[in-house]
């Protein structure tokens, strides 16, 4: 484990203005490029009043109030959509202690919506698809002794597909029992509640994202298995175009620093993009090879590196792990669709000898809970899929953590892994 880090000053009139390269991909969500824009843009304009009204009540607890200011969406032939984010102190006007972020959007959004197909048949496909990959591949058993409220979220949509589809079959043979024993009509009610039940659950389904979940994570461990050649064609675009920039801006003298940010599946999509832009630095830096960080958040990477032997995933981790550059980890014990607190390089058995180089990883809770008042934290909590965004949206009270004090804020990322 790393010594704590000192703590950088803002930047002044003396010192250089800060440069930043953020690379962010999502987890499984058929929502692109705008809805990220939009996403980031208008809660970082929610975190800038919490940070004003914190820095009127003279709240000194947390290191960076910030203001941040974000651009308009750009495309860009590479990388499918940038934006520039600045962020400043508050209250301090000096163009000096400004920080740049170019924050970029990798899209594989298309590749989610083509493996989210509508309706009851296809899910059913999938449900059963899902729970023969899960269980003969024998994921269900690691999510189990790690992350139990995650095993719980496995398998939420085979249990409820069982108990929606068990109800409306003994609602449907209770009306034909009643015909044998002479109860006119007593089929068609039958019938009918098992019907009305059907397509009662099924929409149930769809407004609890019981449907969503199932094919986001039927495809997640595909791609895991190896069964996704075109995510692996796409992560492997991103690296190289990923490299080439940092080789760009490395030989015109620039000194922007890269993080990487993975949120949810898109955790383990960025280890392996990360392995494959370190295989391209090495391949053709001149000399030292320029920085990077990851960052990664709500991450579920144990799912696919605990599965039956394969390397598909588990082998860029071990890679990673023995690089020595700074990744932070952040999850939480609410949020049921991550491995929270689980120390994704330990359990895969990843990490290098002792005495070798290895990651200076950082597994930290995000303490989402002083993130609200307790009334507000107490109604997020019933919904997991807006505490699973929770990561990426702004706080209702200031603290260190925040989204954008992480990605476009003037300390480093190592500052947050031992925070002092």
């Amino acid at each position: 484990m790393p010594s704590p880090v000192s703590e950088p000053q803002v930047p002044s009139a003396t010192g250089p203005t800060l440069h930043r390269r953020v690379f962010y991909i999502a987890g499984f969500d058929p929502r692109g490029a705008q809805f990220y824009h939009r996403l980031y843009a208008d809660n970082a304009a929610l975190q800038n009043e919490v940070h004003a009204r914190a820095h009127a009540a003279g709240h000194r607890a947390v290191r960076a109030l910030q203001t941040f200011t974000v651009g308009p969406l750009e495309a860009d032939a590479r990388f499918d959509a940038n934006w520039a984010v600045q962020a400043r102190p508050v209250g301090d006007e000096r163009p000096d202690a400004v920080v740049h972020t170019r924050y970029t959007y990798l899209s594989w959004d298309d590749l989610a919506r083509a493996n989210t197909p509508r309706g009851v048949v296809p899910a059913l496909k999938a449900l059963w698809a899902f729970n023969t990959l899960l269980w003969t591949s024998r994921s269900i058993t690691g999510a189990w002794t790690h992350a139990k409220r995650f095993w719980g979220s496995l398998i939420t949509a085979l249990l409820w597909f069982v108990a929606v589809l068990s109800c409306a079959g003994l609602l449907a043979a209770a009306g034909v029992a009643l015909v044998g024993a002479a109860q006119p009509g007593a089929w068609a009610l039958g019938m009918a509640a098992g019907l009305a039940v059907l397509v009662g659950g099924w929409r149930l389904a769809l407004r609890w994202r019981f449907v969503w979940l199932l094919h986001a994570l039927h495809y997640y461990l595909r791609w895991g298995l190896g069964q996704a050649p075109e995510l692996d064609a796409r992560l492997h675009g991103f690296a190289q175009a990923i490299a080439q920039d940092m080789l760009a801006r490395q030989r015109a003298g620039e000194h922007s620093k890269t993080v990487l940010v993975g949120h949810c599946m898109g955790s383990s999509l960025m280890v392996v993009i990360l392995d494959q832009v370190l295989q391209a630095l090495d391949a053709h830096s001149a000399g030292a090879a320029p920085p990077i960080k990851l960052l990664t958040l709500a991450n579920v990477i144990p799912m696919v590196t605990l599965v039956r032997p394969t390397h598909h995933v588990l082998r860029p981790l071990q890679a990673v792990a023995a690089r020595p550059l700074p990744w932070l980890d952040y999850t939480s014990p609410h949020d049921p669709l991550c491995y929270a607190l689980v120390d994704c390089v330990a359990v895969a058995n990843a990490a290098p000898p002792a005495g070798s180089p290895r990651v200076r990883y950082r597994p930290r809770s995000a303490r989402l809970d002083k993130m609200f008042d307790p009334a507000t934290y107490a109604q997020l909590k019933k919904d997991p899929f807006r505490m699973h965004f929770q990561y990426l949206m702004a706080s209702e009270r200031p603290v260190d953590n925040d989204f954008f004090t992480l990605t476009a804020g003037p300390w480093p990322l190592e500052h947050w892994m031992d925070p002092t």
